[in-house]
This record gives C-alpha cells, sequence and structure tokens, in this order.
C-alpha cells in the first residue's frame, strides 16, 4: 500500500514540474510545443538513452535559445537559405523540437541501432 502512495506522489509531482515548466515564457516553449507535436512514446529513446541532467538540459536550451541553427532558423530568422525542411525526413519544418520528439526517419535510425 506504501508502495502505492509513494507512486502516486511521484507521479503528481511529475505532472506539477511539467505544468510548472509550461508556464514559463522561454524555457517553457519547448515544452509547449513538444505537448502539440508529440505523445508519450515520442520521448521514449529520450528517457531511455539514460542521458545526464546536463545534456537534457542542453537539448532544451539549444532549442529554446535558438543555439543550434537549424533549416528552419536559417531560414525564418537569419534569412540565408530558402529550405526550412528537416534534412533528415524532407518532410516537417527543421525545429529542434521536430528533431528530438518527431523526425520519424530518426526514430528510425534510433532504433536501428538500439
Amino acid at each position: 500500500m506504501e508502495k502505492f502512495g509513494s507512486e502516486r506522489v511521484k507521479a503528481r509531482r511529475r505532472t506539477e514540474n511539467i505544468q510548472e515548466l509550461k508556464e514559463k515564457p522561454l524555457y517553457g516553449q519547448f515544452a509547449r510545443q513538444c505537448e502539440e507535436q508529440g505523445s508519450e512514446e515520442t520521448w521514449a529513446w529520450l528517457t531511455e538513452a539514460k542521458l545526464k541532467r546536463e545534456t537534457e538540459a542542453l537539448i532544451i536550451a539549444a532549442q529554446a535559445d535558438q543555439a543550434v541553427r537549424t533549416n528552419y532558423i536559417k531560414t525564418m530568422v537569419d534569412k540565408s537559405q530558402n529550405d526550412h525542411k528537416c534534412r533528415i525526413c524532407e518532410q516537417n519544418n527543421e525545429t529542434i523540437s521536430h528533431i528530438v520528439i518527431s523526425c520519424s526517419k530518426l526514430a528510425k535510425r534510433v532504433q536501428k541501432e538500439a
């Protein structure tokens, strides 16, 4: 019984943490986009990769700060090229959230390597 209560507390705290993150204007941007683009299954590679906290934070910060010059950023912000599609799947806008969450061809590559 005690274990069940502990799991409920962890689940509630996880939900609260995610909600707090979404409410932050800059750093919540990634969490909000992820909610729009993917489901729990899309996070499987990230959670199963056993990344260090610092690595996960770097991925999220890169998206929020637009530090990674994706094709979408190069097209829409830098105005340095015309094609904003993903270099891997060539279907969706190449954003950090697309690469991390919803690029189908990248997900297939990762699964093959695992």
